[in-house]
């Protein structure tokens, strides 16, 4: 696939890269876009990035009271929820566009 060119090809292709394991640079790679394109997009749509798979070092774990089976929900939970908001974004966008046509 080409360097996608609309809104609403942007939005599948970062609904790709959240609901996936692959990394930005992966599907940069993939649709042949220029490093930073991708992280720029969701900030364009105001989406939330993905968490880093390597989370910074610190001296101590934090503290929680959730249990690891809760926080694997929450972590699906979460990453459910930033493909949602994507879709969302990609519908609305659609939507937009099916009024100006009709009126």
């Amino acid at each position: 696939m080409p360097a996608a060119s609309s809104d609403f090809e942007r939005l599948a292709i970062i609904e790709e890269y959240l609901s996936g394991p692959q990394s930005k640079h992966a599907i940069e790679n993939k649709y042949n876009i220029s490093h930073g394109v991708l992280l720029d997009w969701i900030r364009k749509f105001d989406l939330e990035d993905k968490p880093h798979s390597c989370p910074m070092k610190s001296s101590q774990p934090p503290k929680s009271d959730l249990t690891l089976s809760e926080r694997e929900e929450l972590r699906q939970l979460r990453k459910e929820n930033r493909v949602l908001k994507s879709r969302l974004k990609r519908e609305s966008l659609g939507h937009e566009a099916y009024k100006l046509l009709v009126v």
